[in-house]
C-alpha cells in the first residue's frame, strides 16, 4: 500500500475488507481509499495501454476473415474500453 495512506484509512480498509462493511461515519474514508486505489490502476493502465499501443499489429489477414488482431491488439482495445468507462465515452 501506498505512503498515501493514513492509519485511519489503512483501518477502514482493513474493516471493509474483513467484514465487507464499514460504520457510517467511516463511509467517506473508504470512498476516498477507494478513489485512491482506483486512480493508481488507471495509472497502471494507462502504462499497460502505452505498452500494448507500441505492439499492436495485425497479426494475418485473409479474404475471407479481414484483418486479424495480435494479441497485443486485443489487450489494447479491452484497456482503452475499460478506461473510456471511466471517462463516461
Amino acid at each position: 500500500m501506498s505512503e498515501q495512506y493514513t492509519d485511519e484509512k489503512k483501518r477502514v480498509l482493513d474493516q471493509w475488507r474483513r467484514l465487507g462493511s464499514v460504520d457510517a461515519d467511516e463511509v467517506p474514508t473508504l470512498v476516498d481509499v477507494l478513489q485512491d486505489r482506483y486512480d493508481e490502476a488507471e495509472i497502471l493502465l494507462r502504462d499497460c495501454e502505452e505498452y500494448f499501443d507500441q505492439r499492436a499489429d495485425i497479426a494475418e489477414y485473409s479474404d475471407e476473415t479481414g484483418h486479424t488482431p495480435n494479441e497485443e491488439m486485443k489487450m489494447l482495445n479491452d484497456i482503452r474500453a475499460f478506461l473510456n468507462t471511466r471517462k463516461g465515452g
